[in-house]
C-alpha cells in the first residue's frame, strides 16, 4: 500500500492540473483570510486595531472554508479519473485487491489534505503575525486553548470534507456526485435554518457543521468535544459503508 500512496504522490506532482489547483488552494485560501481580516471593519463594524490576538485568528481563519472547498474540488476531479473507463481497468489490474485499491487513495487523501492544511495555518499565521505587527497590536498569542482548538477544528473540517467527496465519488462514480455530496452538507445548515426553530433545533445537531464548530467557534466553549468528534467518524464510517459497497460490486 506505501507504494501505492507514493505512486499517487509522483502522479499529483507530475500532472499540472492537479499541481495548478493545490497551488491555488494555498494561495486562495491566503488570500481570502487576508481579505476577510482587512475588510473586517466593513463587514463586520469592528475596527481592526482594536482587535484580540484570538479575534485576529478567528476572521483570518476563514480562509480555512476556501480550502476545504477547493479540496473537495480536487479530490473529486482525482478519485473521478481513477475510476474513469479505461483507467480503472488498469488501476485495478495492478491492485485486484478493490478495499486496498479503495483505502490507499483515501490514505493518500488524508495526509496530502493534512499537508495543504499544514501550509495554509502557518502562512495565515504568518499573515496575522505581520498585521499585527504593522498595526502595534502587541504579539499574536498562539499557545492557548482557543488557538488550539481552532487549529484543531480546522484540519479537521478539512480532512472530514476531502474524505466525504471522496468517499461520494466513489459512490456516485462521478467527480460532480462527490463534489455536490461535500458541499451539500456543507451548506445544508443554512438552508436548514431558513426552516422554524423547531427544525433546525432537531437537525441540525446531527450534521457535521454542528461538531466542527464545537471545536472552531470560539463565541461558546463546548464540553462535548469527544462527542462532536465521534458524530464526525460516524459519519464518514456510514458514507463509506455505503460506498465500498458499492464500489465491491460494480462490473468495470
Amino acid at each position: 500500500m506505501r507504494q501505492l500512496i507514493k505512486a499517487d504522490f509522483k502522479k499529483t506532482m507530475y500532472i499540472p492540473s492537479y499541481r495548478y489547483i493545490l497551488i491555488a488552494t494555498v494561495i486562495l485560501s491566503l488570500v481570502f483570510g487576508a481579505i476577510f481580516l482587512l475588510t473586517v471593519e466593513v463587514t463586520e463594524g469592528l475596527k481592526l486595531s482594536s482587535l484580540s490576538s484570538m479575534l485576529v485568528i478567528d476572521v483570518s481563519f476563514l480562509g480555512m472554508d476556501v480550502t476545504a472547498i477547493m479540496m473537495i474540488i480536487f479530490v473529486s476531479l482525482f478519485i473521478s479519473k481513477e475510476i474513469s473507463t479505461g483507467a480503472i481497468y488498469t488501476n485495478l489490474a495492478i491492485t485486484p485487491n478493490r478495499l486496498k485499491f479503495y483505502i490507499s487513495k483515501l490514505i493518500f487523501l488524508l495526509i496530502l489534505s493534512v499537508l495543504i492544511t499544514i501550509l495554509v495555518v502557518l502562512g495565515l499565521f504568518g499573515f496575522d503575525s505581520l498585521v499585527m505587527s504593522v498595526k502595534q497590536m502587541g504579539n499574536l498569542e498562539v499557545f492557548n486553548q482557543e488557538v488550539l482548538l481552532k487549529i484543531i477544528g480546522s484540519f479537521l473540517m478539512v480532512i472530514f470534507y476531502t474524505m466525504i467527496s471522496a468517499i461520494g465519488t466513489f459512490l456516485i462514480q462521478s467527480m460532480a456526485g462527490g463534489a455536490v455530496i461535500s458541499l451539500g452538507l456543507m451548506f445544508l445548515p443554512g438552508l436548514i435554518r431558513m426552516f422554524p426553530e423547531f427544525v433546525g433545533n432537531t437537525i441540525l445537531p446531527i450534521l457535521p457543521e454542528s461538531a466542527i464548530n464545537s471545536f472552531m467557534d470560539i463565541t461558546k466553549q463546548s464540553s462535548n468535544l469527544f462527542l462532536a468528534l465521534i458524530l464526525l467518524i460516524s459519519w464518514l464510517v456510514v458514507v463509506f459503508i455505503i460506498s465500498y459497497s458499492r464500489f465491491r460490486k460494480t462490473d468495470y
